[in-house]
């Protein structure tokens, strides 16, 4: 025999956050703005994608891109606010993701990581990715005559 206030009470103290996926063809402004995603959008509504976002007890704490081309899906913009870093979000923002893409018939993943994160590199080298390329993005410098307008 237990009061139920007291059970409940109790299972709030233990019981795990509570974790809700949502995917959507196109990102919401909660979605653009948890990483100042802004100058991008023009170019991620470029292409069809899915996009993920996982909320914990209603707070949007991770997000991820999913573009899908023919037999391939293009995994960008993960992203986990730091707070909730190093808990296994990622794997699950992943395997989210991917799980949609090959229900949408895609067989084959990739991933853009900038170079400098290392600790996201490793991370996926241990989920199965391995490393095809790396690239440089290059910028016109302005000419004199055009900085003296």
């Amino acid at each position: 025999v237990a009061d139920i206030a007291d059970l409940l009470a109790e299972s709030e103290k233990t019981e795990r956050p509570l974790k809700e996926w949502e995917i959507n063809s196109s990102p919401s402004d909660e979605w653009i703005a948890l990483q100042g995603d802004q100058g991008v959008l023009e170019i991620m509504k470029s292409a069809p994608a899915r996009y993920a976002g996982l909320r914990i007890n209603g707070e949007l704490i991770a997000v991820g891109r999913a573009a899908i081309q023919d037999k391939w899906t293009v995994l960008t913009r993960l992203f986990v606010l730091s707070e909730y870093r190093g808990t296994g979000h990622v794997r699950e923002l992943v395997r989210a993701l991917i799980g949609d893409a090959m229900a949408l018939g895609a067989t084959k993943t990739m991933l853009q990581v900038n170079a400098t994160n290392t600790g996201a590199i490793l991370l996926y080298q241990n989920m199965g990715f391995r490393q095809h390329h790396t690239y440089l993005y290059r910028s016109l410098q302005a000419s004199q005559s055009e900085t003296q307008c």
